[in-house]
């Protein structure tokens, strides 16, 4: 997917809602903010531009914060310094694999964090 055709998704998820799910979730651990809604902060593994532009878009309509990651080390070192309320992981990537780094994530983190 090219990046003009993820801005153009982008734009027409105005009309429908690509990240109902996301906008839905509401994590117990999770305060309200100022404005009463709560705030998502979600780290996203994916290698295609295009596909990271297109997930942040959709999440931060969402009114959510998303962070993207193009390789298994870079999210590894971000969750061992930060705390995510959601990871979405890509399956194939150029150092590793979805499934490599879900085992990692199940296996070094103190706490259960969903992840896709």
């Amino acid at each position: 997917m090219s990046r003009a055709v993820a801005r153009l998704a982008c734009a027409g998820s105005l009309i429908y809602d690509g990240m109902r799910t996301a906008r839905s979730f509401r994590p117990s651990l999770l305060t309200p903010n100022q404005s009463g809604t709560f705030t998502v902060r979600i780290a996203i593994l994916e290698d295609d531009a295009a596909q990271q532009e297109l997930l942040q878009c959709w999440i931060g309509e969402a009114g959510h914060e998303s962070y993207a990651f193009d390789t298994g080390q870079a999210l590894q070192d971000a969750v061992r310094r930060e705390t995510f309320d959601l990871v979405v992981l890509d399956w194939n990537l150029p150092d590793t694999s979805g499934l490599a780094i879900l085992g990692w994530i199940r296996r070094h983190l103190d706490w259960n964090i969903p992840v896709l």
